[in-house]
C-alpha cells in the first residue's frame, strides 16, 4: 500500500469513528483557510456533541475561496466526498461527489450537484421528521446559504470582520443540530398521529388563507 493510499485509509477510519473529530489540516501561508480550520476546532471544543459530518462539510466547504482557488485541496476534497456519502447514507454517491469535486469548480459543484442532492436527501428524510421538519429545513438551508455566501463575502472585507461571520455560523450550526436531534427523536404512536394531524391542520389553514 503506497503512502497516498495509507493516508486515505487513515482518513476513512477517522471518518467512520464517531468519537473522533474529522481532520481538517492547516495550510501554511493560507490565512483564510487557517482561520476556518481554527474556528472548526474551536466549535468542536465548544459543542462536541454536534453532528461531526455536517460540521466538517460546512467548515471544509468554506475553505475554497482561499488564495483565489476554484477547487478544494486534494486531501480535503477526498474527505469531503467520503463524509458527504456517509451523511447521505449512500456509498455510491461518494464516487459522484469525488468526480465533480476534482473536475468542476467548487462553486459549480455546490450549486449544481451538492445542493440538489442535499434537497433530495432532506425531502426523503422529511417524512420521518414530523411537524418539526419545517423549522428544521428552514434553519438547515439558511445555514448552508449563510456559510456559502458569507465565505465569498469575507474575501472582500477586512479580516477584522471575520469573527462576526464565524460567530453567526456557530449559532446556526448549533440550532441546526438541536432541531435535527428533535426531528430524529423516538416517538410513540400517539405522538406520531398528533404530529400528522397538526401537519394536516396546518395545510388546511394555509389553503384557506390562499
Amino acid at each position: 500500500m503506497n503512502k497516498k493510499s495509507t493516508q486515505y485509509f487513515t482518513i476513512s477510519s477517522l471518518l467512520n469513528d464517531s468519537k473522533k473529530e474529522i481532520p481538517l489540516p492547516y495550510i501554511k501561508g493560507d490565512i483564510w483557510h487557517n482561520s476556518v480550520v481554527h474556528e472548526y476546532h474551536k466549535f468542536n471544543e465548544i459543542v462536541p456533541h454536534c453532528n461531526r459530518h455536517i460540521n466538517f462539510l460546512i467548515y471544509s466547504g468554506i475553505t475554497f475561496p482561499s488564495s483565489n482557488k476554484s477547487f478544494l485541496y486534494e486531501n480535503i476534497a477526498y474527505q469531503y466526498s467520503y463524509s458527504i456519502s456517509l451523511y447521505e447514507l449512500n456509498a455510491f454517491s461518494r464516487n459522484i461527489h469525488n468526480y465533480f469535486l476534482k473536475n468542476v469548480p467548487f462553486v459549480i459543484y455546490i450549486s449544481c450537484i451538492a445542493y440538489p442532492c442535499n434537497i433530495f436527501v432532506q425531502m426523503q428524510n422529511g417524512i420521518h421528521y414530523g411537524i418539526f421538519v419545517f423549522p428544521y429545513l428552514f434553519i438547515h438551508f439558511s445555514t448552508l446559504n449563510y456559510a456559502f455566501m458569507g465565505s465569498l463575502l469575507c474575501q472582500y472585507i477586512s479580516d477584522s470582520y471575520w469573527p462576526y461571520f464565524f460567530n453567526g455560523l456557530r449559532h446556526l450550526l448549533k440550532m441546526n443540530d438541536d432541531l435535527h436531534n428533535i426531528c430524529n427523536r423516538e416517538r410513540s404512536i400517539v405522538e406520531t398521529f398528533l404530529e400528522m394531524g397538526s401537519i394536516i391542520l396546518l395545510g388546511y389553514f394555509v389553503n384557506c388563507l390562499l
